[in-house]
């Protein structure tokens, strides 16, 4: 089955820039959108950085860029450094809680950088009002997920968030024609618990998937 047979487009939702890579190398990457490269939420950053892992999933913030009036509102004008990293930090996103978000690969404080962003976010929405069909893809690296606590906090919240985001483009962009492809990468750790609330997590999406095609 040929995905350019299915969608007009394939589009990443990150939470890294593992997606829009793995978009890039099958040949389905046309244009640059804003979450390409942003490194987003607890299940977008590597697992070294213990900090993040009671945080909001990158969906999350997917979901509140959208939400704002208008769309994207100061996406990328709240940053701070990231030196331990070598990044650069997206402090906008706090209500209703912090999502981490950093950039590596570019520095939005430039203002050509920032002008891009503001490019990448019409294009986004240009989509969405096109009635074009488009796939989103969505990545669980399970490598990242380095304690079982870790793990429960992202299987509890990407059903919750991308509830979310399919009940927020039915209500804002009716003429939408999208799908959400969660692609789970790597292998469980060896504890019942993670299996159990991957099989949860898992089950409750292809509910909302069900519910979404009825």
């Amino acid at each position: 089955m040929k995905l350019d047979n299915i969608f007009d487009a394939v589009v990443s939702l990150g939470p890294n820039c593992l997606p829009a890579y793995r978009i890039a190398k099958a040949g389905f990457k046309r244009r640059s959108f804003p979450f390409d490269v942003l490194m987003t939420g607890c299940d977008g950053w590597t697992c070294e950085e213990s900090t993040v892992h009671s945080s909001p999933v990158g969906l999350q913030l997917v979901v509140e860029s959208l939400k704002r009036e208008p769309p994207f509102l100061d996406f990328v004008s709240t940053m701070t450094p990231l030196p331990h990293i070598n990044a650069v930090g997206n402090a906008g996103f706090t209500d209703p809680e912090f999502i981490p978000s950093a950039h590596i690969h570019d520095d939005p404080r430039e203002p050509a950088v920032a002008e891009t962003y503001h490019r990448r976010a019409q294009r986004f929405l240009a989509l969405l009002n096109s009635g074009y069909r488009v796939l989103f893809l969505y990545t669980l690296r399970l490598r990242e997920l380095s304690s079982a606590k870790h793990f429960m906090n992202v299987a509890k919240r990407l059903p919750v968030e991308a509830a979310r985001l399919r009940a927020l483009l039915k209500s804002r962009w009716p003429q939408s024609k999208s799908a959400l492809l969660l692609a789970v990468l790597g292998e469980l750790p060896p504890v019942p618990a993670a299996q159990k609330a991957l099989e949860a997590c898992l089950s409750r999406l292809d509910k909302i998937n069900e519910t979404d095609a009825a």
